[in-house]
């Protein structure tokens, strides 16, 4: 009789059941447990990113909940807490179809504060830019101008859109403290900015014939195409049995096409005392510089070596690239140019340099500009720390940079120094070529400290007749010895060419003693001459 009455007690139970009027509670079916249990099923120990198989059972797992009144209260609490379709995030989990946000968690279907399911997405990540340092210009100090490689690493290309307003140069100074310097310019070089190029050709006897009259095509069409009007410039170099300087640095088309025209052959290759000499030529330019050369066979007549072209071109960030036709140590050739910040490219064709001298010139040209007034109040020779950024909502980059100026300056351009003991010191090179030429001591005497060591050496050597040029040069160092005495070492580029003859060519390191006399600096005597390089003709 019990066991009938148990019998019919169950029916009655699954009947309330099956019309709604018990409810049962599913293991799932708390809000707080659910959201628990989602949570941890798609974040895993360490709110890892949930993978299709964990998110696809945790949304069965919650979809089990079944019953009118859990329906309900999804629906009537939405702001509170997650739902079981959430990915995991660092602040908790979130619906599968909402939106990230810190506000905590919302369903995916209703607002929740600010945040909508249909919210707009984020604004794009800023792309990064590798930013590096091709050359520095700092000849007319404290303005310093550094020229730029920048590229947008997603696209491997140029940005032709960067702005001053969000450049940031910052400078070491004396106490290590990195100072914020005032940007004054920033523009890219094509069609605003001019760029200085040595064009250094081989009339080696290999040369002769085809070779010579295409190459000489070829360059006459890459003059052709410089950006004259923004100020570029060239100068044309070649070698054979010697270095020969055919046409100094010019605007003047015409006169560049003269002397390609005039090129002829001859037997040997001098190709390292070439670029020794190109680099030191154009180092001393003002603006972007770099030299394009190209050869079709060994160095067999050079006095410099491949180490001292690398050495010179690294001293002044002159980028050296080379073109080489037919057989030339290839080795030799990319050294020097990955060396130098150049390119070398081997060509088969004399008649494909258009190309490169083309691709060339467009990636000179495509250099950024950015120009910065030194507030540090260091000396120009003293190395410089620097930290350049550009960070934008649209291009993001940075790159650190040190380099000591090795300033060389041309002759005929514009003072470094105004007062001190290096100013006396350039006013005696700027004039020596005059006292030279002219044997007329009067123009370097108010220099030097009357009946000096040096005084009465220069008397006696203006008097030789010696015909010699000096094209640039660079402070190197200054030592005080006192308050009255220091050494002031330079280096110095001196050269001479006879029409019709190889150029020769003498860099000497020159170390002066100069003396304050109680009103003026005034050179005293040489302590040290080093001769460095030499090229004969």
């Amino acid at each position: 009789m019990i066991g009938l009455i148990i019998a019919a007690a169950a029916v009655f139970f699954i009947i309330l059941v099956q019309l709604g009027t018990i409810k049962v509670k599913n293991p799932l079916s708390s809000k707080n447990e659910r959201t628990a249990v989602a949570t941890e099923t798609l974040s895993g120990a360490a709110g890892a990113e949930p993978s299709p198989a964990d998110t696809a059972e945790t949304t069965g797992q919650a979809e089990s909940v079944s019953t009118a009144e859990t329906a309900a209260e999804a629906q009537a609490e939405p702001a509170q807490d997650q739902n079981a379709n959430a990915p995991a995030a660092q602040d908790g989990g979130r619906t599968a179809n909402a939106p990230a946000a810190q506000n905590g968690g919302q369903t995916g279907n209703a607002p929740a504060g600010d945040q909508t399911a249909n919210a707009p997405a984020a604004a794009p990540a800023a792309s990064p830019l590798s930013i590096s340092v091709q050359q520095v210009d700092a000849s007319a100090y404290p303005e310093v101008k550094l020229y730029l490689d920048v590229v947008n690493e997603n696209t491997g290309e140029i940005p032709s859109d960067l702005e001053q307003m969000v450049f940031y140069i910052g400078r070491e100074d004396a106490t290590a403290t990195y100072v914020e310097q005032t940007v004054t310019e920033v523009s890219q070089l094509n069609g605003s900015e001019a760029l200085k190029v040595d064009m250094v050709a081989d009339i080696s006897g290999s040369m002769d014939g085809y070779p010579m009259t295409e190459a000489k095509s070829v360059m006459s069409s890459f003059v052709q195409s410089m950006q004259f009007n923004a100020g570029d410039e060239v100068e044309l170099t070649s070698f054979s049995n010697g270095v020969h300087l055919n046409e100094e640095f010019t605007s003047d088309a015409s006169a560049i096409l003269n002397a390609i025209d005039s090129l002829y052959t001859e037997d040997m290759t001098a190709l390292y005392d070439a670029l020794y000499t190109s680099v030191t030529r154009v180092a001393s330019q003002n603006g972007a510089r770099c030299v394009i050369a190209f050869t079709d066979g060994d160095d067999n007549y050079s006095s410099c070596t491949m180490d001292d072209v690398i050495e010179v071109a690294q001293r002044y960030s002159i980028p050296v690239f080379i073109i080489g036709v037919g057989y030339v140590d290839e080795s030799a050739m990319e050294t020097i140019a990955s060396s130098t910040g150049g390119v070398y490219y081997g060509i088969d064709e004399i008649s494909s340099m258009q190309e490169i001298y083309d691709q060339i010139y467009r990636m000179e040209k495509e250099l950024y500009l950015v120009s910065y007034t030194d507030s540090t109040g260091l000396a120009v020779e003293e190395t410089a720390n620097l930290t350049i950024r550009y960070e934008s909502s649209v291009y993001v980059g940075e790159c650190s940079y040190s380099y000591v100026p090795n300033t060389l300056i041309n002759v005929d351009a514009g003072w470094l120094y105004q007062d001190g003991p290096e100013a006396v010191v350039e006013a005696y090179m700027k004039n020596f070529d005059d006292a030279m030429t002219n044997m007329d001591f009067s123009y370097i005497e108010p220099y030097l400290e009357y009946g000096s060591p040096i005084y009465n050496e220069q008397v006696s050597y203006v008097q030789r007749g010696i015909s010699e040029q000096l094209d640039s040069y660079e402070f190197v160092d200054t030592t005080y010895e006192s308050s009255t005495s220091a050494i002031v070492t330079t280096r110095e580029t001196y050269y001479y060419q006879k029409p019709g003859e190889a150029l020769k060519l003498m860099t000497q390191q020159c170390s002066y003693r100069v003396i304050y006399d109680g009103s003026q600096w005034q050179m005293y005597e040489f302590t040290d001459l080093d001769v460095l390089w030499r090229i004969n003709a």
